[in-house]
């Protein structure tokens, strides 16, 4: 214990107190960054056994100082299945309904004690986040950052981000309070991309995204902040800035506008990654042939719908007497077909076209009935047409246009054996 020692004084006897007043000292996350923390002692004492006038020392301020935490948390469990080539619309003027499902979804919290703007931006992430992994790995090429917007439903956007950056990288996420002290609610952000169109056919590919959130200084025009004052001395009389962020998924460099390398705790910004689960299209070929008629009068059986004028609904294969003699006129086939529906996720074929020729030994049409001189193309959306088709060495391009999921077209056309 420690000992108080006494001593007597001639003629006066004094009783001292010490009193301390003032704010008391709270979690620095529970308390607005340039909050005067002020404290003062008062001196209590008598003298002669008679209470006298209570003496106050100096005031003590020191303001507190700025936590800068930013925090990122994907928001899409397992990942977001989209086709290839899925257009993520516009933020600005778009609504997430039309923009096919392309867009990746974030809670931003500000776990400081201000209100401060953040800055965001996009990173390529080499590693899928979530299990299992699609078997057919990344996409070649990447998705395209289309923009941003905060949600208040998760489903709509309420304000769309404007781009500050130089490439279009970087924006601007303005007067985000901080959770601990005004607004308990993440800001949900989504992120719009364009999807490549590079998926191989029959393929299930992802391409992972970071959203990078960086804290600004706003004492400074809310302007980036690259560095904080941790190695400063304190200044009792300053709000300085201090990082207390975790390290994130990813690092970008927002002064450059670009996609920068090794995060770290405590270095003014934080990332989460989502991704996306890229379905190729799911397009199928098949040809199969049957001979029409011979030479000799042979055709097909009763019932198969060859009348001298070519329809859809004849079953290739159907048996018939007549054989693949000189002279024989054979019937090609050729289905195309984009999956059976089941996957809606699956991507439109664009374009698609069938190109074919009378093989060796054969010429395209039959010459002595100009009815089958001709390609029939019924398009993936149901319409009919024809193109022209006859002679030694005939060939064709037969366009069938775009095939959802689900649809098919069908190209038909004869050569005659030579």
């Amino acid at each position: 214990m420690k000992r108080i020692c006494t001593r007597k004084l001639t003629g006066l006897a004094v009783a001292v107190g010490l009193a301390f007043g003032g704010a008391s000292v709270a979690h620095a996350e529970g308390t607005a960054a340039g909050t005067d923390i002020t404290n003062q002692a008062t001196l209590s004492f008598s003298v002669g056994g008679v209470p006298q006038t209570d003496i106050e020392s100096n005031e003590a301020t020191f303001e507190v100082d700025r936590l800068l935490d930013v925090d990122v948390t994907a928001q899409d469990a397992g990942g977001v299945v989209v086709s290839a080539g899925a257009d993520g619309g516009d933020p600005v003027t778009d609504t997430p309904e039309t923009a096919n499902g392309a867009y990746l979804t974030f809670d931003v919290t500000n776990q400081g004690n201000d209100t401060v703007d953040l800055l965001l931006g996009v990173v390529r992430n080499g590693a899928y986040p979530f299990a299992p992994e699609p078997a057919d790995g990344q996409t070649a090429d990447a998705a395209t950052l289309v923009g941003m917007c905060t949600t208040t439903d998760g489903t709509t956007c309420a304000t769309p981000l404007v781009s500050e950056g130089g490439n279009g990288g970087t924006f601007r996420l303005p007067a985000v309070a901080p959770s601990e002290l005004a607004s308990p609610a993440p800001v949900q952000v989504l992120v719009f991309f364009d999807l490549p169109t590079s998926v191989p056919n029959n393929a299930v590919q992802w391409d992972a995204w970071s959203l990078v959130a960086a804290v600004t200084d706003p004492d400074n025009g809310n302007a980036y902040l690259a560095t904080d004052s941790s190695a400063d001395d304190d200044d009792p009389t300053l709000v300085q800035n201090v990082f207390g962020d975790e390290i994130g998924s990813d690092f970008y460099d927002f002064a450059a506008d670009a996609a920068g390398t090794g995060p770290a705790a405590r270095d003014g910004q934080h990332a989460s990654v989502s991704a996306f689960i890229v379905n190729g299209s799911t397009l199928t070929v098949t040809k199969v042939s049957r001979v029409v008629r011979d030479p000799f009068g042979n055709a097909f059986t009763a019932g198969t719908d060859i009348d001298g004028v070519p329809t859809f609904s004849g079953p290739a294969g159907v048996p018939g007497t007549a054989k693949a003699v000189p002279g024989a006129l054979v019937e090609y086939v050729i289905t195309v077909e984009n999956g059976d529906g089941s996957n809606p996720s699956a991507a439109t074929a664009q374009s698609v076209t069938v190109t074919d020729a009378a093989p060796a030994t054969t010429i395209g049409g039959d010459p002595d009935d100009a009815s089958y001189d001709f390609v029939i193309i019924r398009a993936c959306d149901g319409t009919d047409s024809s193109i022209a088709f006859s002679g030694v060495g005939a060939g064709f391009s037969a366009a069938l246009g775009d095939c959802a999921p689900g649809e098919a077209g069908s190209v038909i056309f004869y050569v005659t054996v030579d």
